[in-house]
């Protein structure tokens, strides 16, 4: 009958709103567990570049400025010996032609010029190294900052995501709706209960 169907109606509806009832209830707990994530991913991301920072501060202020400070302090050691050691040639092959010196005593110095100049080249060489070194450690350190900073404004972005999606607009819409649809149901079925009640009193 039309009252049957309309029982079936607000038994449907009443249904309905149970079970968006239910969302709304588990959806807040889910939105939690969502930003209690989301946070502990954002403070993990802060501390990652954080450690990066300090990780550059202390090359720049310290393993950097030491490394460098040794290797030019052999080199101007090293540069100031070889050219005390030409220097020393000159002079010895000056004292050969005026015959004070033997030639054994400039070829040896001429060796020790040579060693000099050699040892030279060889700390030049370290120096270097170690200022190339530094400039891509340093390089490698600042492109790590940047994409942590770029995943620290990512979990930024789903923090604020997440706190802003406690009980979503669509959701609050469709649980009015539902309550709507069920109080509509149960007043089509009690006006059809009462004009059947009404219609049955005048038959009597």
């Amino acid at each position: 009958t039309n009252i049957e169907g309309m029982i079936q109606n607000a038994a449907a509806a009443d249904a309905h709103l149970k079970e968006v009832q239910s969302d709304a209830t588990i959806q807040p707990k889910l939105t939690e567990q969502t930003i209690v994530g989301a946070r502990a991913n954002l403070e993990a991301a802060q501390a990652g570049l954080k450690a990066l920072k300090d990780s550059l501060d202390l090359m720049l202020q310290s393993t950097n400025p030491q490394n460098t400070v040794s290797a030019q302090s052999a080199y101007d050691q090293a540069k100031v010996q070889a050219e005390n050691s030409e220097r020393n040639v000159s002079r010895q092959r000056a004292l050969l032609v005026k015959g004070f010196v033997a030639q054994q005593v400039v070829e040896q110095a001429q060796t020790d010029c040579d060693v000099a100049t050699a040892h030279l080249r060889d700390v030049k060489i370290k120096l270097d190294q170690i200022e190339q070194t530094n400039k891509l450690t340093e390089a490698n350190l600042r492109s790590q900052i940047a994409n942590a900073d770029s995943v620290v404004r990512q979990q930024q972005a789903a923090l604020v995501q997440a706190e802003s999606s406690v009980l979503p607009a669509d959701k609050m819409h469709e649980l009015t709706s539902a309550r709507a649809a069920l109080a509509q149901a149960k007043a089509q079925l009690a006006a059809a209960r009462a004009g059947k009640t009404q219609d049955q009193m005048r038959k009597d």
